[in-house]
Protein backbone atom coordinates (compact mmCIF):
# COMPACT_ATOMS: atom_id res chain seq x y z
CA UNK A 1 0.00 0.00 0.00
CA UNK A 2 2.84 2.39 0.79
CA UNK A 3 4.50 1.79 -2.57
CA UNK A 4 1.21 2.50 -4.33
CA UNK A 5 0.90 5.82 -2.49
CA UNK A 6 4.51 6.70 -3.39
CA UNK A 7 3.78 5.79 -7.00
CA UNK A 8 0.75 8.08 -7.08
CA UNK A 9 2.75 10.95 -5.59
CA UNK A 10 5.61 10.43 -8.05
CA UNK A 11 3.26 10.12 -11.01
CA UNK A 12 1.53 13.36 -10.09
CA UNK A 13 4.92 15.11 -9.80
CA UNK A 14 5.93 13.69 -13.18
CA UNK A 15 2.66 14.77 -14.78
CA UNK A 16 2.76 18.30 -13.36
CA UNK A 17 6.38 18.82 -14.35
CA UNK A 18 5.76 17.41 -17.84
CA UNK A 19 2.93 19.90 -18.27
CA UNK A 20 5.38 22.57 -17.10
CA UNK A 21 7.86 21.49 -19.79
CA UNK A 22 5.27 21.87 -22.51
CA UNK A 23 3.62 25.07 -21.31
CA UNK A 24 6.68 27.01 -20.12
CA UNK A 25 7.59 29.99 -22.28
CA UNK A 26 11.12 30.21 -20.91
CA UNK A 27 13.44 27.48 -22.18
CA UNK A 28 15.57 27.29 -19.03
CA UNK A 29 12.46 26.84 -16.89
CA UNK A 30 11.28 24.09 -19.24
CA UNK A 31 14.67 22.39 -18.82
CA UNK A 32 14.34 22.44 -15.05
CA UNK A 33 10.81 21.07 -15.28
CA UNK A 34 12.24 18.28 -17.43
CA UNK A 35 14.86 17.60 -14.76
CA UNK A 36 12.13 17.28 -12.11
CA UNK A 37 10.23 14.91 -14.38
CA UNK A 38 13.32 12.76 -14.96
CA UNK A 39 14.01 12.55 -11.23
CA UNK A 40 10.41 11.48 -10.71
CA UNK A 41 10.85 8.71 -13.26
CA UNK A 42 13.97 7.60 -11.39
CA UNK A 43 11.81 7.46 -8.26
CA UNK A 44 9.36 5.19 -10.05
CA UNK A 45 12.26 2.90 -10.91
CA UNK A 46 13.19 2.78 -7.22
CA UNK A 47 9.60 1.86 -6.33
CA UNK A 48 9.83 -0.96 -8.89
CA UNK A 49 13.01 -2.19 -7.15
CA UNK A 50 15.19 -1.42 -10.16
CA UNK A 51 17.91 0.67 -8.58
CA UNK A 52 20.29 0.28 -11.54
CA UNK A 53 17.81 1.91 -13.91
CA UNK A 54 17.20 4.67 -11.37
CA UNK A 55 20.92 5.47 -11.18
CA UNK A 56 21.24 5.36 -14.98
CA UNK A 57 18.20 7.64 -15.26
CA UNK A 58 19.71 10.18 -12.88
CA UNK A 59 23.22 10.08 -14.32
CA UNK A 60 22.42 9.92 -18.03
CA UNK A 61 19.23 11.89 -18.38
CA UNK A 62 19.16 13.98 -15.24
CA UNK A 63 22.81 14.89 -15.52
CA UNK A 64 24.22 14.60 -19.00
CA UNK A 65 21.21 15.39 -21.17
CA UNK A 66 20.13 18.40 -19.12
CA UNK A 67 23.68 19.77 -19.19
CA UNK A 68 23.83 19.31 -22.97
CA UNK A 69 20.52 21.18 -23.34
CA UNK A 70 21.76 24.03 -21.16
CA UNK A 71 25.06 24.24 -23.05
CA UNK A 72 23.18 24.30 -26.34
CA UNK A 73 21.06 27.16 -25.00
CA UNK A 74 24.13 29.06 -23.90
CA UNK A 75 25.82 28.62 -27.28
CA UNK A 76 22.84 29.67 -29.39
CA UNK A 77 21.64 33.17 -30.01
CA UNK A 78 18.35 33.33 -28.11
CA UNK A 79 17.08 36.21 -30.26
CA UNK A 80 16.78 33.76 -33.17
CA UNK A 81 13.90 32.04 -31.39
CA UNK A 82 11.75 35.07 -30.56
CA UNK A 83 9.50 34.47 -33.56
CA UNK A 84 8.41 31.07 -32.23
CA UNK A 85 5.97 32.40 -29.65
CA UNK A 86 2.81 30.71 -30.89
CA UNK A 87 2.57 27.26 -32.42
CA UNK A 88 0.14 27.11 -35.33
CA UNK A 89 -0.18 23.32 -35.20
CA UNK A 90 -1.49 22.98 -31.65
CA UNK A 91 -4.73 21.44 -32.93
CA UNK A 92 -2.86 18.43 -34.31
CA UNK A 93 -1.10 17.98 -31.00
CA UNK A 94 -4.42 18.10 -29.18
CA UNK A 95 -5.93 15.44 -31.46
CA UNK A 96 -2.84 13.23 -31.08
CA UNK A 97 -2.93 13.63 -27.29
CA UNK A 98 -6.60 12.70 -27.11
CA UNK A 99 -6.02 9.63 -29.32
CA UNK A 100 -3.06 8.60 -27.17
CA UNK A 101 -5.15 8.97 -24.02
CA UNK A 102 -7.99 6.91 -25.51
CA UNK A 103 -5.54 4.19 -26.59
CA UNK A 104 -3.99 4.05 -23.12
CA UNK A 105 -7.39 3.92 -21.47
CA UNK A 106 -8.51 1.07 -23.73
CA UNK A 107 -5.28 -0.83 -23.02
CA UNK A 108 -5.75 -0.34 -19.29
CA UNK A 109 -9.37 -1.49 -19.37
CA UNK A 110 -8.70 -4.57 -21.51
CA UNK A 111 -5.80 -5.76 -19.33
CA UNK A 112 -7.59 -4.96 -16.11
CA UNK A 113 -4.65 -2.85 -14.99
CA UNK A 114 -2.65 -6.00 -14.28
CA UNK A 115 0.32 -5.84 -16.62
CA UNK A 116 3.32 -6.62 -14.36
CA UNK A 117 4.55 -10.15 -14.84
CA UNK A 118 7.72 -11.83 -13.70
CA UNK A 119 10.02 -10.75 -10.92
CA UNK A 120 10.77 -7.20 -9.96
CA UNK A 121 14.29 -5.87 -9.53
CA UNK A 122 17.54 -6.35 -11.37
CA UNK A 123 20.46 -8.62 -10.75
CA UNK A 124 23.57 -6.46 -10.95
CA UNK A 125 25.82 -9.44 -11.56
CA UNK A 126 23.89 -10.43 -14.69
CA UNK A 127 23.89 -6.84 -15.95
CA UNK A 128 27.67 -6.65 -15.52
CA UNK A 129 28.25 -9.96 -17.28
CA UNK A 130 26.02 -8.96 -20.20
CA UNK A 131 27.47 -5.47 -20.50
CA UNK A 132 31.14 -6.37 -20.37
CA UNK A 133 31.13 -9.71 -22.18
CA UNK A 134 28.44 -9.67 -24.85
CA UNK A 135 27.94 -5.93 -25.34
CA UNK A 136 31.55 -4.76 -24.93
CA UNK A 137 32.32 -4.19 -28.61
CA UNK A 138 29.03 -2.39 -29.46
CA UNK A 139 29.57 -0.23 -26.37
CA UNK A 140 33.04 0.76 -27.63
CA UNK A 141 31.72 1.42 -31.15
CA UNK A 142 29.08 3.77 -29.76
CA UNK A 143 31.71 5.58 -27.68
CA UNK A 144 33.87 6.10 -30.81
CA UNK A 145 30.86 7.41 -32.75
CA UNK A 146 30.05 9.85 -29.93
CA UNK A 147 33.70 10.97 -29.85
CA UNK A 148 33.65 11.62 -33.61
CA UNK A 149 30.39 13.57 -33.24
CA UNK A 150 31.93 15.66 -30.44
CA UNK A 151 35.01 16.44 -32.53
CA UNK A 152 32.77 17.31 -35.48
CA UNK A 153 30.73 19.69 -33.33
CA UNK A 154 33.91 21.40 -32.14
CA UNK A 155 35.17 21.78 -35.70
CA UNK A 156 31.85 23.17 -36.92
CA UNK A 157 31.58 25.63 -34.06
CA UNK A 158 35.18 26.82 -34.57
CA UNK A 159 34.70 27.36 -38.31
CA UNK A 160 31.44 29.26 -37.75
CA UNK A 161 32.95 31.46 -35.05
CA UNK A 162 35.96 32.33 -37.25
CA UNK A 163 33.74 33.73 -40.01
Amino acid sequence: MNSLLVFYILSSIITISAIGVVTSRHVVHATFYLLISLFGIAGVYVVLLSQFLAIVQILLYGGAIIIVILFALMLTNISDFNFQVENKHWKYSLVASILFFITGTIAFITTGGNTVTGTLGTDMRNIGIELFSYWGIPFEIVSVILLVALIGAIVVSNTESNK
